[in-house]
This record gives structure tokens, sequence and C-alpha cells, in this order.
């Protein structure tokens, strides 16, 4: 019987992996992920051996004569398509895992991408489907036609199915390639990361300090916060399920999110934290909150970087084996506390390259804490909340919607593809009272300004905050407002917003705060950048009219600590108003509605209830018409787009955002140096670089490019040319 090899080494033959060997080591880890899943479900699923099938064909095709004159620097073949043919002789749900088969270098294909490929295998007649033949002790035959109940009744539940095994695949793959080709890196990983009892005590010495330290300062939110944390904390034994975290800005919503997750997570096995939050600033400001409480050995913190986007995709059928051996395993989310963002957590629920599908099998028995939910795109709601339906549903994961201002997200007259009603249980069990004990800030509609007329009644406060809409707007106002002051208060302005790097932002905000705490005139003028997030206490704020929830979030800013009576908030619509993409104009209009209607409390949760109910009522919640992926999903063939479905769904337009670095101060400019100078820097110098990071959109970087405004270092990482980067504005494109 000829020896079939999986892969080679520098060494003779002797040295090199046995095929055989390489698909039963996959076969078992994957397998073994699975069985733990069936375990805690008490046998009602029966996943372990069609995981273990998934990593016993997925290199079937190696046994050929063409990959092994490959191993012996001969031309790429396809290796991939002989295991996906061969699943489809076990059913339903064999054909689902011809998809993760086939793809597990190139990506999860279309459905009739995969018909046409499998019809057209070139390689059928030298394949030797005997020595990749099932091995006697293999999985318990028959396979269970359906093992994992439900499942496969939906479109969704079809194509997550398909998403996980795939994704347990992967992760097997790799790990066992990188066992055999880079064994010291494999021996480094060590085992499996998940929570440890440790946690909840580690999280609640920390809670005590800061009861103290909030006794020792007589902070008026103290009991507030206080009461917040018990609430969350007897909501924990409650099934697991979608749960909604409704907290005032400023109530400690973070703190109490993570003591409810840990300890849902303790009463009912669960395995992870995942916490899922819009803002890169705000992921780099909780991953450094947790990492002092838990350490930073129990905290992944993950968003593009550096990596993602620069990932290089295989040509398709064939195998890049340089390429794809092996990969780190921070891509696969082994850890107890992830920190990632609404982008890189959704976009992977949908994704089909292997790299980005690695770790969907460790989302499985996490509770997935998403912070600041009210900001879900209402154009992409309906297969954000399908999918989040299914993990909950099929998963074992637990969903919590933390937020200020709660979206209606369940299925309604105005929320036609929302979560069954009844779905999501409050942890505050009465959101209305905790709303009136946080009243902060008087509002007032003052109606069209003129920028003339706003710099005026800017200048009549002497501590003050002015949040609008365009990145060009604010800096036309900050201009505006340093002429208009006299000059010994021309250092009281500042300005802020998201194309100013972190560390610049910080620089700004720290010389804004020691003025407020000195009593001394300071006047912000920022885009929404401000509004999620940051720790500042402004007795006034004027913000112009926008969405209600982004109304409330800038109010949050105002008297933040309740050390005032009262603040004041003063709405304006911009005269001349700019021009208004349709998103924003739905947002507007029942913005509008809502005020008109609740003008003596417009941010109490029965305003904000009524202001999703409209928004939602006039958006298309499925937009790029993701769900269509689907449609053909429950056919005793299924057919499902995946591909198509990655394409259509992405949370960020205009081509995606990218970092750019900037040499924003000393440090940054050496920090940049240090990167020229070093083409595989360590961990530690990209974590330095995310403070020195700018995101951009792809076409704003082209026109950076084209202007000649942009390095490229080791053909990773952008560097903006200083005079593209004001020192008051931030990146000027």
């Amino acid at each position: 019987m000829t020896d079939y090899f999986a892969h080679s080494t520098d060494g003779p033959e002797q040295t090199w992996e046995r095929l055989t060997d390489h698909l039963r080591q996959t076969a078992e880890r994957a397998g073994g992920w699975a069985a733990a899943l069936d375990a805690v479900a008490d046998g009602q699923t029966a996943l372990a051996g069609w995981a273990w099938l998934a990593g016993w064909l997925h290199d079937a095709g190696k046994a050929s004569a063409g990959f092994q004159k490959r191993l012996r620097g001969g031309p790429k073949v396809d290796h991939a398509t002989a295991g996906a043919v061969l699943a489809d002789g076990y059913g339903l749900i064999g054909r689902l895992l011809s998809y993760g088969i086939a793809g597990h270098h190139s990506g999860l294909p279309d459905g009739g991408a995969l018909a046409a490929r499998k019809a057209g295998w070139a390689g059928r007649a030298a394949f030797d489907a005997a020595a990749v033949a099932l091995p006697p002790d293999g999985p318990l035959l028959p396979l269970s036609p359906d093992p994992l109940p439900g499942a496969l009744a939906t479109g969704m539940g079809r194509a997550m199915l398909t998403r996980m095994l795939f994704s347990w695949l992967v992760d097997a793959d790799r790990l066992e390639t990188e066992r055999f080709c880079s064994p010291d890196r494999s021996a480094r990983r060590g085992a499996e990361r998940i929570l440890t009892p440790d946690l909840p005590q580690r999280l609640q010495t920390a809670l005590e300090a800061l009861r103290q330290r909030a006794e020792e300062t007589a902070s008026p939110l103290a009991g507030v916060r206080a009461d917040i944390l018990a609430g969350a904390r007897a909501a924990a034994p409650l099934a697991p399920g979608f749960f909604s975290l409704q907290v005032p800005t400023g109530g400690g919503k973070t703190l109490a999110s993570m003591a409810f997750a840990l300890d849902h997570a303790a009463c009912h096995g669960l395995r992870r934290v995942i916490s899922v939050i819009p803002y890169t600033s705000i992921i780099e400001q909780n991953a450094a909150v947790y990492a002092g409480i838990f350490g930073p050995e129990a905290v992944l913190e993950h968003h593009s970087g550096f990596r993602d986007h620069q990932a290089p995709k295989t040509d398709g059928s064939a195998e890049d084996e340089d390429s794809d051996k092996p990969r780190l395993a921070e891509d696969n989310w082994d850890a107890p506390v992830v920190v990632t963002t609404s982008v890189q957590f959704f976009e992977s629920l949908f994704a089909t390259r292997p790299e980005t599908c690695r770790k969907l099998h460790n989302i499985i028995g996490s509770v997935i804490v998403l912070d600041e939910a009210q900001m879900l795109p209402a154009s992409l709601l309906r297969p954000c909340l399908e999918a989040l339906r299914v993990l909950v549903q099929h998963w074992r994961c637990t969903v919590v919607f933390c937020t200020a201002t709660q979206p209606e997200l369940e299925a309604s007259d105005w929320v036609r593809a929302g979560l069954p009603p009844g779905s999501i249980r409050p942890i505050i069990a009465d959101p209305h009272r905790l709303h009136r004990r946080l009243i902060r800030v008087t509002v007032q509609d003052r109606g069209a300004l003129t920028d003339a007329a706003l710099v005026a009644e800017l200048t009549a406060v002497p501590q003050a905050a002015c949040i609008v809409n365009r990145r060009a707007h604010a800096a036309t106002l900050a201009g505006l407002l340093r002429e208009t002051l006299p000059e010994a208060e021309r250092d009281s302005v500042f300005h802020l917003s998201a194309r100013m790097c972190p560390q610049h932002r910080r620089m700004v905000l720290a010389a804004a705060r020691q003025r407020l705490a000195a009593g001394l005139p300071c006047r912000i003028v920022a885009t929404p950048v401000i509004e999620c997030g940051v720790d500042i206490d402004l007795p006034v704020v004027w913000r112009a009219l926008a969405g209600l929830d982004s109304l409330a979030q800038a109010a949050g800013r105002c008297n933040r600590e309740l050390r005032r009576a009262s603040g004041q908030m003063f709405l304006f619509t911009p005269d001349p108003d700019h021009r208004q993409r349709p998103e924003e104009q739905r947002r507007l209009s029942a913005t509008r509605a809502v005020l008109a209607d609740h003008a003596d409390d417009p941010f109490s949760p029965a305003a904000m209830a009524a202001y999703f109910r409209a928004y939602y009522n006039t958006s298309v919640l499925d937009q790029p018409e993701v769900m269509k992926g689907v449609a053909d999903a429950c056919k005793s063939r299924p057919v499902i787009a995946f591909e198509t479905m990655a394409e259509r769904f992405r949370m960020i337009e205009d081509g995606g955002a990218l970092p750019v670095l900037v040499p924003f101060d000393p440090a940054g400019v050496a920090l940049l140096d240090t990167l020229r100078q070093t083409e595989t820097p360590p961990k530690r110098l990209l974590r330095q670089a995310q403070a020195y990071t700018v995101t951009l959109y792809a076409s704003e970087i082209a026109a950076l490019a084209r202007a000649g405004r942009l390095e490229t270092l080791h053909g990773r990482f952008r560097v903006l040319d200083a005079a593209a980067y004001d020192p008051g504005l931030g990146v000027v494109v």
C-alpha cells in the first residue's frame, strides 16, 4: 500500500507526517470539542461524530500522486474537493460538511460554485479513496441525521451549523499542523483558557475598592451604582437567553454587566465572556480595566489592528501551504474574556475565510455582552438578530443588550424582523424608576442656529461642550470660537474628532479636565466621538439635532456626576443644515416626532422605545438582502450562498475601514522609527502603536496615497506623512 503524507519536513521522508496520522488527530481534536457541547446538552446533540468526520475527510485529497508530488516541489493541486465529494455521501449533514471541507483553505463557497466544483473535479481518477477509508474505530455509526435539534428548521440555523463545523475543522487542522510543523510554538500554547473560579473574586475585590473610593469622595452616584450592581447580580441565576441591561450613562454598566456575566456563567457552566463594543477607543479603555482586574493573561483585546485585512487569500481550491502554516492562536479567541468590536464580531458570523471563522466555535457557551446595543445598524438588523437568535437557541449563548438607550428589538408591528416577543428579560426590574433617579439635565430646543449665533452662545458661558454631526463642522466652529474669544481665553477651546489618534484625544481631554477641575474656562467642540466612553462632566452641552439615542449619550456628558441640581442641554439645528444621508434623515424624523410627544422627558424609556419604533418602521432592516443567502438552505440539497452573504454583510461601508499610523508626538515619532527598523515587530510594540492609529475609509487612504502622503512599511503598516496631520484637527484628507 502506498504511503501518503500530509506534511513534509526538511529531513528525509521518514520524518514526514503520514496522512492518516494527520486525519485522525484533526478528527479527534474537532470531535473532542464537539463532544464537550454534546456532554453539557445532556446527550441531546450528536455533533461529535460529524465534527470527527469533517476532520477525517478534510485532507483526503492528499491521497493522490499529484499532491505527493506537490510535497516534493511540484505544482499546487486541489486536495480539498475530494473530501467534499466524499462528504456528499452522508446525507443532509454531509452536504453541509462539504462546504467547510471544500473551503478549509479557500473559504466557504456559494452553493452553486461548490456544486460546479464537485461536478468538475479533475482529480477523481488519481484519487486513492481506499487509503482514506473510515477506520473501524472512527465515530459511532450511524451518524445522527439531526445532531442539533431544531437547528435544521431554519436557513440561518443550517448556515450556523455549517459554520461551527467549519470552525471546529479549521482550528483543529491549524493546531495539528502547528503541532507537527512548529512543535515549540505548539508546546507554548498550553491548555484551553476558559473562565476560572478566581475571576469573580478578583472582580469583587475591584468593586469593593471602587465602593470605598466613592464613599471617600462622597459621590452622589454611589448609591445608584450599588443598586444597579446588586440588581445585575440578582438576575444572574436566571436561565440563559436574551437580557437587557438598560442603565443611564454614568450608572456603572461596564462593571455591572461584567458582574452579571461572570455570575451567570458560573451558574450555568458557560465558558467565556465576550464584550462587543462599537468603538475601538472604548475597547482599549475597557480592555485595560479588565486586564487590571483579571490580569492581562485573562483578557484578549481583538480588533482590526494591522493584521486581519492584510492576510493573503489563497487562490481557491488549491492549497497555499506556505501562507497557511500555521497561524497564531490569538485568532481563535482562546481566552476567558474577549473584548472585540461590533464589526469584528458580527462580520465574523457572516465571514467565509478560514482565518476569520476559526474562532467561531469558541463563541459557543459564552455570555455575549453587546455594549451600546443601540448602535446595531438598522440596515443589517434582521441578519444580526437572526444570528444572535440561533446562537442563543442552539449554541448555549446568553446575549446581554447593554445600553443607556435600549432599542426595540422584539418583533412587533414596527420591528417586523425582531426577536420573539417576551424573549428579552430586563436585568434591572424597573428601568423607569432608575431613569427618574438619574435625570441630570433640562432640555431645550433652540431651533435653527447659524454658526455665528452658536459661537456667540458658547462665548457667553465659561464651561460648555458643543457636539455636531460633521467633522468639517466641528473644525469650522472650533476655529470661529478661537477667533471670537479674547486672546487670553483662546486656549480654553478644545477640538475632538475621530480623525485624531487616541493619544491626541487623551491629551486634549486631560487638559480639558484639568481646566474644569480648576474652574477655568473650558469649551469643547467635538463630533460624536465624545459621546461614548468619555468620562467628562460639563454644566452645559449644546447638541446638533441627531438620533435620539445620540442626544441621550450627549446628555451623559452634562452634570454627569450629579454634583449640580441640574445641567442644561440645548438642542439646535445647524443653519444652513448640512447635507444628510437617508439614514440620518430617518433618525432625525423619528427624533422630531418623539420630541414633540415627549418634550417633558425626552430621554425616558418610553420616549426611547417610541423613537426606535418610528426609526425601525421607516428602515429596511436587511437592506443588502443578506438573508437571501439562506433562502434555499432548507432544501434537501441545501444551497447556501456563503460568499455572497459575506460580501453583502458590511457594517462599514466605503470599502471598509483601515488603520493608519500617525506621527503625532515625539513618542509616536520614535515608535515609527522603531517600526521602520523592525520587520516583525513584537506584540508590545503593536499595542503601543494603537495609540497612534487613526482609522480611515479606503477611499480616503487612496486619496492620501495619490497625494504622496502615505508611506508603507514592510508591506503591512501605512504611515501618514507629518504634513497631513494637523496638531489641532488630526488627519487632513
